[in-house]
């Protein structure tokens, strides 16, 4: 399981960089126009919104939650495009109120066509769909729409060092916890977790956001770096948790197969949702 999951990441880190260099070159190879397309808005909105939404159809009606799969692909689409607009280089920002218009009318067809479909008369999981609708907009939406704002603002090379960043604390906790792992953090949620891997996470984020900004011209100060490392440290192991939640109540060790030793695109993405808000902000702080 361990040699796979590597490869996989490997392979992961792979794309990230190739796609970060393709969005940094790729407006040299087409026609001129006063459009800013970004490649990182297309695989966002193309592949990124939708096959997170899926796989979190797949979890709510494991769990129950009558929620439907194209208002929650919509939903996603929405949320990225929205998020992604506050970033002036994106020229979307009139969609802003558009896509949060949609959101709400989909929020509202999901009441009327629950109650529709109870045989009853009533509403039955009508509140849990339409609140579904609104968490694929703001969980998965907002979650991959500030990182694609990260790109947009401060270019693709900050955007995969954050993302790095991010991940580190997977990375460092896994292996401390493997380690010298004993305390538990939430057994009951997440029975692999422990307080030594998740210090151990946060360092490594910190440790990963201090060198990776030493390639920075000019080198940005060091202490603020690592402060906001350590606190993507937190943020990420947060949204793992969070899944964690969804899962063990659906019952399910993973959302997918999609990536062989990881499980689904989910799994994998879990930590990024929660913190790329957090991290957009943070880097408005750094770089105002």
């Amino acid at each position: 399981m361990l040699p796979t999951r590597l490869v996989t990441g490997a392979v992961l880190i792979g794309m990230l960089v190739l796609l970060a260099w393709l969005d940094s070159h790729w407006v040299e190879w087409i026609p001129p126009s006063n459009a800013s397309p970004s490649l990182l808005m297309l695989v966002g909105v193309l592949v990124l919104a939708p096959v997170l939404s899926l796989e979190l159809h797949g979890l709510l009606r494991k769990i129950g939650i009558p929620a439907s799969a194209w208002v929650l692909v919509v939903s996603a689409v929405s949320g990225v495009v929205s998020f992604a607009g506050l970033c002036g280089r994106c020229g979307a920002s009139g969609l802003i109120p558009l896509a949060g218009t949609l959101v709400f009318a989909l929020t509202a067809s999901e009441f009327v066509c629950r109650g529709r479909q109870d045989r009853q008369g009533g509403f039955a999981g009508a509140a849990a769909a339409g609140g579904a609708s609104l968490m694929s907009f703001i969980w998965i939406g907002i979650g991959v729409g500030s990182w694609i704002a990260i790109g947009r603002e401060h270019g693709a090379w900050i955007l995969a060092g954050v993302v790095l960043t991010v991940k580190a604390s997977d990375i460092g906790a896994y292996f401390v916890g493997m380690t010298i792992g004993r305390n538990k953090l939430i057994p009951s949620l997440s029975p692999g977790k422990t307080w030594e891997g998740l210090v151990g996470g946060v360092a490594a984020s910190a440790a990963a956001a201090g060198g990776l900004s030493m390639l920075l011209e000019p080198h940005p100060p060091l202490i603020p770096i690592i402060m906001t490392g350590a606190l993507l440290g937190v943020a990420g192991p947060v949204g793992d948790l969070v899944e964690s939640l969804f899962k063990r109540e659906a019952g399910v060790k993973d959302t997918g197969t999609i990536l062989p030793g990881m499980g689904g695109l989910l799994d994998v993405f879990d930590s990024l949702l929660l913190s790329g808000p957090l991290a957009w902000w943070l880097m408005q702080q750094l770089v105002p």
